[in-house]
């Protein structure tokens, strides 16, 4: 059982860290030119793009759980029409992305803050990138149907290869020809169709049976279409709620000032990262315990969850200590501002215990999303968010402004995995004997 977490988790560790590092590079290529007004335009376009697309993160989700119980099943029309399904769903939303690009950046930028010039810079970085979106959608689809199947490499040589294609066309195009923010975003854009189309013909040659079992009839059956509607539909609320809380918290932030947004931004990374190597785990949850429901097998699944948990928990204690021991040291390599330095001292202590805290969450989203218990993930984290996080924050507000973001934080990813463990039951019925062995 062990080897096979690990068999999935690994590569989804790699693809998840990879992201980030590279990154950071295309910033850095920016933040090398003359003008920091680049950079700014890149992380401003950054935001709605990030909003964007995590809002459709459902469409990994959703299909991954699907695919997994399918699996399990053995069942290859149905793989085959989930594979169709899900593709051309996330082709058509990125298309619908296209056509009202318009209206979603006049909107998103009306949000978000910045001098005219610097907006003026973000629209044409994002009137560049827009146009990946059916392939990073689509990618959404393949990946979650890979994962699903337990083919977890696929999806992390592809995400290599997006992330060093994107880093090396950016390269060309920024200092080669001059192209700056309109060079990064055409890098972004070459990258992600190169791997959406290298995954999708790689998936079609090497599973051949998709092809035999292509029914163009069975993938729009009106009874299937509705079940995965309703999955994705559910897990998009819940993502929505996600994107409350932590968009609130960095707007909360910057209320407080400069120094205070500066030095959540920094400490948050401390989350992001602990959330890239649990996501792993995670998402090894989705694929094994759809497979294990889809065959039956209800006592290796209680076996699988307590596997699971002994993982998450022995790597959130690992940086419980990593974090209360070296976290000031961590904090000299994001930043060398004093001042931040200074203020981020006080606050280390909340990370120290997140981890801790915050490992359940990440397990059950992941069990959940397996068992396609999609509707009870959105009510645990609705309730976490209205009931918990929201509540607690504005009763302390008052009187403890930053430290009280960080309590209510905590509360808030320690609600979600407690409700998610005490509805286990009715969310999964096939897990309600013996309930409190997991």
């Amino acid at each position: 059982m062990n080897n096979k977490i690990l068999r999935l988790a690994v590569p989804n560790i790699i693809s998840n860290i990879s992201v980030p590092i590279l990154g950071m590079v295309d910033m850095a290529l920016l933040g090398h030119l003359k003008s920091p007004l680049f950079l700014g335009a890149m992380a401003l376009a950054s935001v709605i793009f990030n909003f964007l697309y995590w809002s459709f993160g459902f469409l990994r989700m959703g299909t991954t759980g699907m695919v997994a119980q399918a699996f399990g099943e053995q069942d290859e029309n149905l793989l085959t029409n989930l594979f169709f399904r899900a593709t051309i769903i996330g082709l058509s939303i990125g298309l619908v992305c296209i056509v009202f690009q318009s209206g979603i950046s006049h909107l998103g930028f009306w949000l978000v803050e910045g001098s005219e010039s610097l907006k003026a810079e973000a629209v044409r970085y994002f009137s560049v990138r827009i146009w990946a979106a059916p392939a990073t959608i689509g990618l959404y689809a393949l990946m979650g149907w890979s994962i699903g199947i337990q083919n977890a490499r696929l999806p992390m040589f592809i995400t290599l290869l997006i992330n060093c294609l994107n880093v090396a066309l950016s390269y060309l195009l920024i200092y080669k020809y001059q192209l700056n923010v309109v060079g990064a975003a055409a890098g972004t854009l070459v990258a992600q169709y190169v791997g959406f189309l290298s995954m999708l013909f790689y998936i079609l040659y090497k599973y051949k049976w998709l092809r035999i079992h292509f029914n163009l009839r069975a993938i729009f059956n009106s009874a299937d279409l509705l079940r995965f509607f309703t999955v994705n539909r559910d897990i998009f609320i819940r993502t929505i709620c996600l994107l409350l809380v932590f968009n609130y918290f960095t707007s909360a932030s910057a209320g407080l000032g400069a120094d205070i947004l500066a030095m959540n931004t920094l400490l948050m990374q401390f989350l992001m990262f602990f959330s890239y190597l649990i996501d792993g785990f995670a998402y090894a949850a989705e694929a094994l315990v759809g497979e294990l429901i889809g065959a039956k097998a209800y006592t290796e699944l209680r076996r699988l969850i307590q596997r699971l948990f002994l993982w998450g928990g022995s790597i959130s204690i690992a940086f419980c200590v990593v974090y209360g021991f070296f976290g000031q040291n961590i904090l000299h390599l994001l930043t060398d501002q004093q001042t931040i330095l200074d203020e981020a001292s006080a606050f280390l202590p909340w990370l120290a215990i997140l981890p801790v805290v915050a490992f359940a969450s990440y397990l059950w989203d992941g069990i959940y999303i397996g068992a396609t218990a999609s509707k009870w993930m959105r009510n645990t984290s609705f309730l976490a968010a209205f009931v918990v996080f929201f509540p607690i924050y504005f009763s302390v507000r008052p009187w403890f402004p930053v430290h009280g973001l960080w309590f209510a934080m905590i509360f808030y990813m320690g609600a979600r995995g407690l409700l998610q463990w005490l509805l286990l039951g009715r969310a999964i019925p096939i897990l309600k004997r013996n309930i409190e062995d997991i």
